[in-house]
């Protein structure tokens, strides 16, 4: 299905809603396109609107599978990028937009693909294979 957004003055954009029955992979490319749920090691999380919030949900995870392993996430060194900027840190202002998890905070101030990016090396990290992971969108916002 096929709905006209009227934004911007008069340019409209073509949103198409997608089939939330499809199962995504993280190799996708997730520009203009909005989350509904996804499975994460059989346990399934949907309703959402955000990548940030998926984001949040697969860090949670996270740290309910090994909580000790994620206490380390902003000491290592993965999550570092070249420049320097950290994706956690004790120190919410080393971060753009810093949003609490545990007891440090993690940039959210990132693309769908950069998120998404970031929770594959996630997934390294926990020694989680990415196939393990499947997402369902709602829609795509370039149709």
């Amino acid at each position: 299905m096929y709905v006209l957004s009227d934004f911007q003055g008069s340019k409209g954009r073509i949103i198409a809603e997608l089939n939330k029955e499809i199962a995504h992979s993280l190799e996708e490319n997730f520009t203009y396109k909005r989350p509904y749920g996804f499975v994460l090691q059989n346990k399934a999380f949907k309703g959402l609107k955000t990548w940030k919030h998926l984001y949040m949900l697969v860090l949670e995870f996270l740290k309910e599978k090994d909580n000790s392993l994620f206490k380390k996430l902003p000491a290592a060194e993965e999550f570092i990028s070249k420049r320097g900027s950290p994706l956690f840190s004790h120190d919410e202002n080393a971060l753009r937009v810093a949003t609490p998890v545990n007891d440090f905070y993690a940039e959210v101030n990132l693309s769908s693909n950069g998120l998404i990016k970031n929770i594959q090396m996630l997934l390294d990290f926990f020694n989680i294979p990415s196939s393990d992971i499947r997402i369902y969108l709602r829609e795509d916002r370039d149709a």
